[in-house]
């Protein structure tokens, strides 16, 4: 059954928390409840969650009865920008669950058309099954801002906390370096907070102002205990107080007493920023704020693959005119201008029609002046289909370094994940080693040759919406 992580964002105000929650029909927390959830035991009413909605919304979208895993359980009033939270489904062939093959990207405007205004599904990936948002999770960051001032804030008013005196950002910074690496963290979390293990890893802990009147301080770790960030933030405060020096933090975390340790500050300062999971062995496998590249430019370490422009006609053209790159390209002859503009025409039309198109790929330069070294992406065979190909051109001097793979690659998780393919081909010359193997490296199979396209005898190859999906879940389980 396909397994699916969502990547959502919320403003935290107007909820209770991401955990679903039910209160007595006759209890004074009633009067918030919201009358659009439906509790589960009798003579309960449910309060407004963001699982609840956002389990309420996949219902409606996927038409499954679904359970909605978190990874992080926030608290009233705190807001996230990279909460990651997972569901199964299958699709039964008569509307109940989600069909795979429709892609992602429909998936997550499926689901944000039932949601409210303060929540949001950025994104969507199909996970192995035995992903777990919470028990998968190897790193966290959090981020909490303090508005120092005696005037009160207005416009940002639910994203900051107020403490009502300056604060010493140089201090405070000095403070949270005592904070990094492994300690018990009992002074530093609500005595209710249900873990066996105190014991947490702080990465890194920065603490700056941005403003004449905002602090923020940015903290990552393997997971934070209940009120855990919330209560650091009320001893740096402390500390950017003169209350004590910075040394001070030391004594507290060894001191294993609540008490010891600032006041838990309000939570409208606090955002989870994102979650990342890492394998055992593959290293990183997903974060939170980096989404499965579905918009645009696609950003890779040594490419960027960006919408196509009027302008990169000019910058492709010698491409076009040098023979051992239309080699085996059509009737192998160079193209003129006129012809690259109207190919570059029909890439921007395409991308405006269809979400995906050939992009324009650009090599990265540490001087930050990329140079254009190709396309990559989809169109339509011959630019008529109905079949859509895989297609990738690239200058002779960027040959030999593994680009084309790489593009080729970011090109078809674009397409599937954006779009509703069921089908990409990949079609080239019986002679053309080289492209062969980029399309058997980037997963796709072949079928031998054909003269259905173009013409011409062709090697073809193809790869299925449910073979990308396979050798995606695949890779990450191995």
């Amino acid at each position: 059954m396909p397994r699916y992580a969502l990547f959502l964002a919320y403003e935290g105000t107007a909820f209770h928390g991401w955990q679903k929650q039910e209160v007595d029909a006759t209890s004074v927390l009633a009067r918030r409840a919201d009358p659009t959830l439906i509790a589960a035991k009798p003579g309960c009413v449910a309060l407004r969650t963001v699982q609840a909605v956002v389990e309420k919304a996949v219902r409606q979208a996927v038409r499954d009865q679904v359970t909605l895993v978190g990874a992080s359980r926030t608290d009233s009033g705190v807001h996230a920008r990279g909460q990651v939270a997972s569901f199964s489904s299958e699709h039964d062939g008569r509307g109940r669950g989600w069909p795979i093959e429709r892609g992602l990207a429909p998936l997550v405007r499926a689901i944000n058309a039932q949601l409210p205004e303060d929540v949001l599904v950025q994104a969507a990936r199909v996970v192995p099954d035995e992903f777990h948002p919470i028990g998968g999770a190897t790193r966290k960051e959090y981020s909490f801002v303090f508005h120092d001032s005696r005037d009160r804030p207005l416009w940002d008013r639910h994203r900051v906390t107020q403490v009502w005196h300056p604060l010493d950002t140089t201090l405070m910074h000095q403070a949270a370096q005592y904070l990094i690496g492994e300690h018990d963290f009992v002074s530093m979390c609500a005595a209710d907070h249900g873990r066996q293990s105190t014991v947490r890893t702080v990465y890194r802990c920065d603490v700056k102002r941005i403003a004449p009147d905002r602090i923020k301080m940015q903290i990552e770790g393997n997971g934070f205990l209940y009120n855990m960030v919330r209560i650091i933030a009320g001893t740096l405060a402390e500390v950017g107080r003169h209350r004590y020096p910075p040394e001070h933090v030391r004594s507290i975390i060894e001191a294993r007493d609540r008490t010891k340790a600032g006041v838990t500050l309000d939570p409208s300062g606090l955002t989870l920023e994102w979650i990342e999971y890492t394998h055992p062995e593959r290293g990183l496998f997903l974060r939170s704020d980096e989404t499965c590249n579905t918009s645009l430019p696609i950003e890779m370490p040594r490419l960027t693959l960006r919408a196509p422009v009027e302008s990169d006609a000019d910058a492709l053209a010698p491409m076009w005119q040098d023979p051992a790159v239309t080699k085996y390209i059509g009737d192998g002859s160079v193209r003129p201008i006129e012809r690259v503009r109207e190919s570059t025409f029909k890439r921007i039309a395409q991308l405006k029609q269809t979400g995906a198109t050939l992009f324009t790929v650009e090599r990265k330069d540490e001087s930050g002046n990329p140079e254009i070294i190709g396309d990559c992406g989809v169109c339509p065979v011959n630019w008529e289909g109905p079949e859509i190909e895989l297609g990738y051109r690239f200058k002779q001097s960027a040959w030999g370094n593994g680009y084309a793979t790489e593009a080729a690659r970011a090109a078809l998780d674009y397409a599937f994940t954006t779009t509703s393919l069921d089908r990409i081909l990949g079609l080239t010359h019986p002679e053309n080693t080289a492209s062969m193997q980029v399309l058997t490296k980037v997963g796709m199979t072949s079928h031998g040759l054909t003269e259905r396209f173009y013409g011409t005898t062709l090697r073809w190859f193809s790869i299925t919406h449910r073979q990308w999906t396979d050798m995606r879940t695949k890779e990450v389980s191995a």
